[in-house]
């Protein structure tokens, strides 16, 4: 397997069109798809660019996955977590690990998927509950 087929592995992998992923490593979609083509390969600032956008660029020259690489959900998380006081980090480290919450009520930002253990009212959606009246 050429370098230039592992580069469309790799846009296929992310989930990206040519212009896409032109467009997040900052080149035209003419000068993607030579690399793809094999027809020219790749400049330095191309493929940091690409890192940038959460490719894998140690398999694009390789064929090697890179090991030790986080998404950026995870980096967030693992920033969060740094950030956070000494009591934060252990309640952070203990819901990871056994599954559960510190509490009955919990805030839930953004699109996720959670387990909920028991009856849990947030604002006025009783889940699991007795009717409130």
């Amino acid at each position: 397997m050429h370098l230039w087929d592992r580069l469309k592995s790799e846009r296929e992998q992310m989930g990206l069109t040519q212009d896409e992923m032109a467009m997040r490593c900052g080149t035209s979609k003419r000068s993607y798809c030579a690399y793809e083509s094999g027809e020219t390969q790749p400049k330095s600032e191309f493929l940091a660019k690409l890192a940038d956008a959460g490719g894998d660029v140690l398999y694009v020259l390789t064929g090697k996955h890179a090991v030790g690489i986080v998404e950026a959900n995870e980096a967030e998380m693992l920033a969060a977590y740094r950030a956070a006081p000494e009591a934060v980090r252990k309640a952070a480290l203990a819901a990871l690990l056994t599954g559960q919450t510190s509490g009955d009520s919990f805030i839930v930002h953004g699109n996720v998927g959670a387990r909920i253990d028991g009856p849990v009212t947030i604002g006025e959606l009783n889940v699991g509950g007795k009717r409130k009246r």
